[in-house]
């Protein structure tokens, strides 16, 4: 076993670690509706979630077989984890993103809605179409 190549394992499986518990927090809290508590925006994680990028690219093939087969299997099983992980935490802010861009609209057309009930023999907008999205955006 290659002692560099040992050393590299275990400090890309504490990065791994430290990533997966950050991305496990931020799951939960996605979940619980508190998207304020991620971990994975904060430098620190940040700075992490890089230093861990080009670990990974380093680590090449033939050093990962010079490693024994039980530390590879720990390695391989830790990074399915993180690749899950990083799939459950997108699936949920794509629905976060989806709900919200669902709220934004429907309250754009209700302030459309309610802006022509309130004037019903105006002309129509010069733009052909209520400006609800933009006031809406331009409201909070």
């Amino acid at each position: 076993m290659n002692e560099s190549a040992a050393t590299k394992l275990e400090r890309l499986l504490a990065m791994t670690a430290r990533l997966t518990t950050a991305l496990t927090m931020d799951v939960a809290a996605l979940e619980q509706g508190r998207p304020r508590e991620f971990k994975l925006i904060e430098p620190e994680f940040q700075r992490l979630a890089s230093l861990y990028e080009r670990e990974a690219v380093g680590f090449t093939r033939r050093e990962m077989e010079s490693l024994p087969e039980e530390r590879r299997t720990v390695y391989v099983a830790s990074v399915k984890q993180l690749s899950n992980l990083l799939k459950q935490q997108q699936r949920l802010l794509t629905r976060v993103r989806r709900v919200s861009e669902g709220m934004i609209r429907a309250v754009a057309d209700e302030l459309a809605r309610r802006e022509s009930a309130a004037r019903p023999y105006t002309p129509a907008p010069v733009g052909g179409r209520s400006p609800g999205a933009m006031l809406c955006n331009q409201i909070a």
